[in-house]
């Protein structure tokens, strides 16, 4: 009986073999083709299998076979921790949690640990509270990091709060599969719970703990809420003996009572115990415990006036007078130093700036400091600043072994605001100084910058850009800020802070936001320099640019013929972009998108050949101008004007242009070289010459995924070959391009919705009308997973 029924299954199986034959082997040459090098296995096929026997039906399926079953082997040898084996796709916002303090420093939170924990077992949404630097950030990291704790667990994220919004997180959350145990993701620093709500994740398995210095009871969907409160008395006084010498924890048991009362007067507060340590240990060490409580009292009512949040003022008054007595034991150099950080945001600043902005000062005031900030002042280091700790985010870890990153806590940061306020009018406009070292960072910036580094500028430039900006928006006077170099277009300008967040927000998909910033700066301008300025029309620009609007493109045009030369060139860089305005929207017009092409053509060209030009501004000219010719080739080509376009593809000027780019060994000359096969490519594909245009386009891919990896451009390349290899019913190519290219893409936050909808219908359409490509995507699905 059991032969009999395995007789008649091996009947149906085969049957099923011998009536999908045909379609199998199509299938299984393209899987083959697309995952074990395609020329190979293809120049194997042809040369043993040229009639395409058994032989070669059984040599496929086989393969067919053994990959699909090594690929869920693989899945399932894995499936059991899937969120930690994507971090690849994981977005880059999401971190895993920071490392925490040593264990040892970390005094009386035993119960406030274990209350968290049976909050977090009992609920799906969680929130710590309490005042600045009473440690709701370490206790978060504390709890992640200890193991009775984290192996409740399948995973643990760090993320924080102001970045919760982006659509990539958001998207990171649904596909999170559920697992045996539940997920803990970590809000970090809350300042509005009903703008974070929305961004939750929704799944029940994936628990949410929110940290918040925020005092007032959270919303109604915060299912538990815990209110961290100062250190006890017993805690308090071990963590001061840990701080402290050995010789001098012995200070602390004879002088026990002494040693309460300072505790007191500081009112257990992490924070300040930690500064109080540092300063018992610089001061004479004969001297008691009581005198540093009698000389903290003296000063009672210095710092009471600073916050109107009584709560605020109590941790404030505190922590700032122990700082007040170790400010006494900084040399006048430090001194200084600690006023300049007081310009920067709190977080991360990297040392270089501080460093750029005490020389700019030096240099303004006649000031001579033997220490570079990097180097010396070792009591500001040691009893305000720190730097902070690793993180799982490698490109951060990378950096930190290039150059200094330091901390600043924001109560430190207020303290030095308070102590700048007696030395800042001695100085000749060091907010200008301070702008000016922000601007020349952010002009610095790239247009586009890689994904890995958006968190490093998220991090370390934004909140000092918006510091910048801010400053300068206060200060009618700023406009004379930067007046020594207004007309030189390479010069560091007033509107550089502005530039760079424009940029930072539109690449994480926050274009709003950077339009605000531009608004904020175009009405500035326009009160305190007048509409005839060309930072005026430079800002307008950036708002066209950023509007996509055919409106905000020709005022800022009648601005650029109102406000500059005829031939300038920032009058060519508005035709170009008002070009490609027209070519990419929603229903283009070439024939306008050529004029405006030819008309920055015009200019560069103009420039290019200018008497008097360094031969490094003639090489920039003329590279803008054959890139804009690439540009005017593509719109030509969709006029059907092909005889125009070929005859710039063949022109001597182009081949020597490419021949010194691909000589080059400059990052920039070939990501340009790039680009123009690409424009190539595509010129070719409209015309139909589709054999012509995948060689062009396989050339800008390789040159983009050896510099660029997996950014944009590399989609948009990957895109173009599954168009042309679609064209050339090449229908397993295009399938795997296609599926390349949403991968990247749905990873970018800068991507519209509307480009990626638009991409997806494409692919839709070629899985439509080719069903068994379901098959492929399935398979590459599952070892990219991998």
């Amino acid at each position: 009986m059991s032969f009999q029924k395995n007789k008649r299954h091996l009947v149906i199986v085969g049957f099923i073999i011998i009536v999908i034959l045909p379609t199998l082997q199509d299938v299984i040459t393209n899987v083959i083709s697309s995952i074990i090098f395609e020329e190979y296995i293809q120049g194997f096929v042809d040369k043993y299998f040229p009639d395409k026997n058994w032989l070669f039906y059984l040599f496929l399926i086989g393969s067919m076979i053994i990959i699909v079953v090594i690929s869920i082997l693989l899945l399932c040898h894995t499936s059991k921790d899937p969120s930690s084996t994507d971090k690849k796709q994981r977005p880059l916002e999401i971190q895993d949690v920071p490392v925490a303090i040593d264990t040892r420093k970390f005094k009386g939170r035993h119960q406030d640990l274990e209350k968290l924990h049976q909050g977090l077992e009992k609920s799906k949404i969680s929130a710590i509270s309490g005042l600045p630097g009473v440690g709701k950030s370490e206790l978060a990291k504390q709890y992640a990091h200890k193991k009775e704790y984290n192996k409740r667990y399948e995973n643990i994220f760090w993320i924080s709060s102001e970045l919760a919004d982006k659509p990539s997180v958001k998207k990171y959350w649904s596909g999170l599969s559920k697992t045996s145990k539940p997920i803990l993701v970590i809000f970090h620093d809350c300042y509005n719970f009903e703008e974070l709500r929305n961004s939750l994740p929704s799944q029940r398995y994936i628990k949410v703990l929110i940290t918040t210095p925020l005092l007032s009871p959270p919303p109604a969907y915060v299912n538990y809420y815990h209110r961290l409160k100062p250190l006890s008395e017993e805690a308090a006084i071990a963590l001061l003996k840990y701080n402290l010498e050995p010789q001098l924890r012995e200070k602390v048991d004879t002088e026990i009572g002494a040693a309460k009362a300072l505790c007191k007067e500081l009112g257990y507060l992490p924070i300040a115990l930690k500064a109080a340590s540092d300063f018992i240990q610089i001061q004479h060490p004969l001297q008691r415990f009581s005198d540093l409580r009698d000389s903290l009292q003296a000063d009672a009512g210095k710092f009471s006036d600073i916050n109107h949040n009584s709560n605020l003022q109590i941790i404030d008054h505190n922590t700032l007078r122990i700082y007040n007595r170790l400010w006494n034991y900084l040399s006048e150099a430090e001194k200084r130093l600690a006023y300049c950080i007081s310009f920067f945001a709190s977080g991360h600043i990297p040392a270089f700036l501080i460093d750029d902005f005490a020389k700019n000062i030096s240099n303004s005031n006649n000031i001579h400091d033997s220490q570079s900030p990097q180097n010396g002042y070792k009591n500001l280091w040691s009893m305000y600043l720190k730097t902070p700790p690793d993180r799982e985010n490698q490109s951060l870890q990378d950096l930190k072994q290039e150059i200094t990153i330091v901390a600043l806590h924001p109560i430190v940061r207020k303290f030095f605001n308070l102590k700048r306020e007696d030395w800042v009018n001695q100085l000749e406009n060091p907010e200008g100084d301070f702008c000016y070292i922000i601007a020349k960072i952010s002009r610095e910036l790239p247009q586009d910058p890689k994904r890995n580094g958006i968190t490093l500028m998220e991090d370390l430039i934004v909140p000092h850009l918006e510091v910048a900006a801010t400053l300068i928006l206060k200060n009618p006077d700023s406009v004379t800020w930067f007046h020594k170099t207004e007309n030189d277009y390479e010069a560091v300008t007033l509107l550089e802070p502005f530039i760079g967040l424009a940029k930072f927000y539109k690449r994480i998909g926050k274009t709003g936001k950077a339009i605000k910033w531009l608004k904020r700066c175009e009405r500035f301008l326009s009160k305190h320099r007048g509409k005839i300025d060309r930072l005026y029309t430079r800002c307008l620009y950036s708002l066209a640019y950023l509007y996509k609007e055919e409106e905000y493109y020709q005022i800022a045009l009648n601005s650029a013929k109102n406000n500059l030369e005829k031939n300038d060139k920032f009058t060519g860089l508005i035709h170009k972009n008002f070009g490609r305005f027209y070519y990419n929207k929603t229903h283009p017009d070439y024939q306008l998108a050529t004029e405006q092409f030819q008309a920055a053509i015009r200019i560069y060209s103009y420039n290019a050949t200018l008497l008097g030009q360094d031969e490094h501004q003639k090489i920039k000219y003329e590279r803008q101008k054959i890139i804009c010719q690439c540009y005017l080739a593509q719109a030509q080509c969709c006029l059907r004007n092909f005889k125009a376009a070929d005859k710039f593809y063949a022109s001597s000027e182009l081949e020597r242009f490419i021949e010194q780019l691909q000589s080059s060994d400059n990052k920039q000359d070939k990501i340009d070289c790039s680009r123009i096969e690409y424009e190539r490519a595509e010129c070719y594909r409209l015309r139909k010459d589709f054999y012509q245009g995948a060689q062009h386009s396989h050339k800008a891919l390789k040159i983009r995924e050896k510099y660029l990896q997996d950014e944009t451009a590399v989609a948009q390349s990957l895109i173009q070959l599954a168009q042309i290899t679609k064209r050339q019913k090449k229908f397993r190519k295009a399938e795997g391009y296609y599926g390349r290219a949403l991968t990247i893409y749905k990873k970018d936050p800068q991507i519209s919705n509307e480009s990626l909808s638009k991409i997806k219908q494409e692919y839709d359409e070629l899985l439509r009308e080719n069903p068994h490509l379901h098959l492929f995507k399935s398979v590459r699905d599952l070892i990219e997973k991998q």
